[in-house]
């Protein structure tokens, strides 16, 4: 997939998460209403949640290297 076609699909899937999250109904509930698989709207949330993280690191918090080999960010003491 080109980058252009990855930019129109991440800003639809920014669009379909952001409407989700506003419904105020389950994103279960949402998902089956508007005909989304729930695995396609948890995989690109999380991806968006990700894009977020990466963007904007917290100047707050220490990253520890886990044994499974992520990262996981902690508050300092």
């Amino acid at each position: 997939m080109d980058q252009n076609a990855l930019a129109i699909r991440q800003a639809q899937w920014e669009r379909i998460v952001a409407e989700c999250n506003a419904a105020g109904i389950s994103k279960k509930e949402w998902c089956a209403k508007n005909g989304i698989p729930e695995k396609s709207f948890y995989y690109w949330q999380r991806r968006i949640r990700q894009q977020i993280a990466e963007a904007n690191p917290c100047e707050l918090v220490d990253t520890i290297s886990e044994t499974n080999g992520r990262s996981k960010c902690v508050k300092r003491k």
